[in-house]
């Protein structure tokens, strides 16, 4: 069911994309006109690519209607006369003796009668003699066009009367079949309209997503033309290339419009989700972490839209193929330092899990770095080869990131196997900790800031209406919105330490007294800090505590407030 939707759908989807890419600057005498009929072709394949499967294969059966009526009556009647003429001048006997002539007066019998058997079906299912009518008075208006001695003289009145009303019939038939399409689809609108009404935009929007199967129509969209275009480079082209070559050269033909690029922004998102999985599987023996938010794990979203913006941002679709071969590269080698930071996304909680346990069992540890290291080579390569590429930093920003974050990362793991081997608490891992995941954040915030800076002061390049918006969506959320988290997770903490120093510390009679726990940790209370609200804790857990939430966990009393 899926598959026949998905190929009902992809024939619109190869007409829209023909739409897009055609250059009407070729007609010179036409070209309002032909762009507004470009502009109507890309809205009726729009229109009839979201249609429901019902109202695809009623379209499907009008269309093949309208072609088996027409084209199949007027290939029939070519044939049939020209074997007129050829009886009138040999005579059937004297051509019934030639090779080949019993053949092909029985295929001219057998396409006849595979016409009319398809005629009377026709007229079954549209339960209606119109596809009959339509052919009686067709056939002599199709005789009288293909014979030339005919065309000399006036037509007379029948046979004006007979195309009069096959142009009637042919006019209905087009319009039903319009009419049909249109109803379809305002009753679809009324249908999405009543669904966002009842259910709102996100579960509208995803329904219908997977109704039309959006991500299987771009991908076998983009697999035609991926092959359309190698064949024809193979079978055209007298060039010899290697494959790696042809790869990149059809990659440049087949990117000519926004809807080619988002097909293959969705192979990407599939390709880079595999690996990654690839990657998950690797590390589920090693995991120990806590199942977290499964939406929030690196899935080749980043990937897929990544290239997708990178392709707007770059002008790839517009560019000649001189120019698509040089961005593609510089894109595929982004895509791939993305895909090596969603790799450490995933590896990271395993190797920060591992070394917070008791026993190390160096199997394990040495899979899981032996990993980190890998990831940490290839994004020094990615680095080099970005920079030799195109000789500007910017383009190596995001591998010296995913190296800061490596090295931060390694980092910790090494201070927290120190302390799961030291016998009482380290107390200054902490801060340790907050440092170097701080410093990690500063640093990200720095290369960040300079890149966005580099590219306002680099008056050599011309700025697009996309690449402003984008620019400035980057300073919010990549600058703006981290530095302010920063300032208030600073703040908080500066806030927590003097609560922590302000706070009276228990007398060793108190603790003799009280005979608890720690209800944090549940150790044994050798000190402890006491809040207004008189509950006992240790310094450490109270101030891990107050860094998430500033309420006793006690009593849920404000402590930072008061």
């Amino acid at each position: 069911m899926a598959l026949s939707e998905v190929i009902f759908r992809v024939p619109f989807l190869v007409l829209l994309e023909w739409f897009l890419c055609v250059d009407i600057t070729n007609y010179n005498d036409w070209t309002p006109y032909a762009r507004l009929m470009q502009l109507l072709g890309i809205v009726l394949c729009l229109v009839l690519s979201l249609l429901g499967r019902d109202e695809l294969i009623n379209f499907y059966s009008h269309s093949l209607f309208i072609t088996v009526v027409t084209l199949m009556l007027y290939l029939n009647a070519y044939n049939s006369l020209n074997l007129c003429n050829a009886l009138e001048e040999q005579g059937l006997s004297k051509l019934i003796t030639e090779d080949g002539a019993v053949l092909l007066l029985l295929m001219i019998a057998g396409a006849w009668i595979v016409y009319l058997i398809s005629l009377a079906m026709y007229s079954r299912v549209f339960n209606s003699f119109k596809p009959v009518m339509f052919s009686m008075a067709a056939f002599p208006v199709m005789l009288r066009h293909m014979s030339a001695s005919s065309q000399k003289d006036d037509p007379p009145m029948w046979l004006c009367i007979c195309f009069g009303f096959a142009f009637y019939l042919a006019i209905a038939g087009i319009y039903q079949c319009i009419h049909d399409v249109v109803s379809h689809f305002i009753t679809s609108v009324q249908i999405i309209q009543w669904m966002y009404r009842m259910y709102g935009l996100t579960v509208t929007v995803v329904f219908h997503w997977r109704r039309v199967k959006v991500p299987f129509c771009m991908m076998t969209l983009w697999g035609i033309l991926f092959l359309y275009n190698s064949l024809s480079f193979l079978l055209f082209s007298s060039e010899s290339v290697t494959i790696l070559q042809l790869f990149n050269l059809t990659m440049a033909l087949t990117c000519n419009s926004v809807l080619s690029m988002t097909s293959c922004c969705f192979i990407i998102y599939k390709l880079s989700g595999y690996i990654l999985n690839i990657v998950k599987r690797y590390h589920h023996e090693d995991n120990i972490a806590p199942p977290g938010d499964p939406y929030s794990s690196p899935d080749g979203l980043r990937e897929g839209f990544g290239f997708f913006f990178l392709g707007l941002y770059t002008g790839l679709s517009s560019s000649k193929i001189s120019r698509k071969l040089v961005l593609l590269e510089l894109i595929f080698y982004l895509i791939i330092s993305a895909l090596a930071r969603s790799m450490f996304e995933i590896t990271e909680p395993v190797l920060l899990g591992l070394a917070s346990q008791p026993s190390i069992i160096y199997r394990k540890h040495l899979r899981v770095l032996s990993f980190c290291v890998s990831l940490l080579g290839a994004s020094i390569y990615l680095a080099v080869n970005l920079y030799f590429l195109k000789e500007k930093i910017p383009f190596i920003t995001p591998n010296v990131i995913t190296i800061a974050q490596i090295i931060a990362a390694l980092v910790l793991y090494f201070l927290y196997v120190y302390e799961s081997r030291q016998t009482q608490i380290w107390e200054e891992l902490d801060d340790y900790v907050y440092f170097i995941n701080g410093s990690c954040k500063v640093f990200e915030f720095v290369v960040i800031s300079a890149v966005l800076f580099y590219r306002v002061c680099d008056f050599s390049l011309e700025w697009t209406l996309f690449q402003i918006v984008m620019a400035v969506l980057h300073l919010y959320f990549n600058i703006w919105t981290p530095a302010k988290e920063g300032w208030l997770s600073l703040k908080q903490r500066h806030q927590v330490n003097q609560k922590l120093n302000s706070l009276p510390s228990a007398t060793e009679k108190e603790i003799d007294e009280l005979e608890d726990v720690c209800s944090i940790c549940l150790e044994e209370l050798k000190a402890a800090k006491v809040t207004p609200c008189r509950h006992y804790f240790h310094s450490l857990c109270l101030r891990k505590w107050l860094n998430v939430q500033d309420k006793c966990p006690m009593c849920h009393t404000a402590l930072l407030s008061l």
